[in-house]
């Protein structure tokens, strides 16, 4: 006989998101330093935040540059397309 528990999913605290103005783009934290941008449904890119800069990466995960704040790496990213 097999016994299957039910867990609660874990709290998830609230997570910012920021819509990118004329690009669209909506970026949720995804985890802590780590952020995913999606634009119509469609992938964008993501922003890792290492230990001095935020890398931003295509929607194929290719880096395209960093900045020195998530906004700025949002901002490199919404000239990519």
């Amino acid at each position: 006989m097999m016994t299957v528990f039910q867990c609660a999913p874990a709290a998830m605290p609230d997570r910012p998101t920021r819509a990118l103005g004329a690009d669209g783009a909506t970026w949720i934290e995804a985890d802590t330093g780590l952020w995913v941008g999606t634009r119509e449904g469609d992938f964008v890119g993501t922003i890792e935040h290492t230990s001095d800069r935020y890398l931003a990466r295509n929607s194929r995960g290719e880096l395209i540059g960093s900045g020195a704040t998530v906004a700025e790496s949002q901002d490199i990213l919404a000239l990519v397309d």
